[in-house]
């Protein structure tokens, strides 16, 4: 039993387990319907962040990429999928630019706070 608590304390830890909560955010869709839309945001600090999340809802898939690394996915089909990413560890300089691909016929994303 101590072996089993060892191994998942210190070699298998779970990951932070966060609430989501969209606040005020607001649906964004692209202009147009299509089958793919993309949606990007720049975001420039004055200072290094101590913490950093970012909270994704969307009504099919979506894609997360952080200073052009990819940070986490969601998938459901015609279902409102969620995510909270700690995207701390993707800080570069003083830009984080974040970009979500969705696949579907209304494509929309529900970004919360940064």
């Amino acid at each position: 039993m101590l072996g089993y608590y060892v191994q998942q304390t210190y070699f298998s830890p779970k990951q932070r387990q966060y609430q989501l909560d969209f606040g005020d955010a607001q649906w964004i869709e692209p202009p147009e319907v299509a089958p793919i839309a993309y949606f990007r945001k720049e975001v420039f600090l004055s200072v290094p962040p101590a913490q950093a999340w970012l909270e994704v809802a969307a009504t099919d898939e979506y894609d997360v990429i952080v200073n052009n690394r990819s940070v986490g996915n969601g998938s459901g089909l015609k279902t409102r999928v969620a995510g909270i990413y700690d995207i701390k560890r993707h800080w570069q300089g003083n830009l984080i630019d974040i970009g979500r691909a969705l696949e579907s016929q209304f494509p929309q994303a529900h970004c919360s706070r940064l």
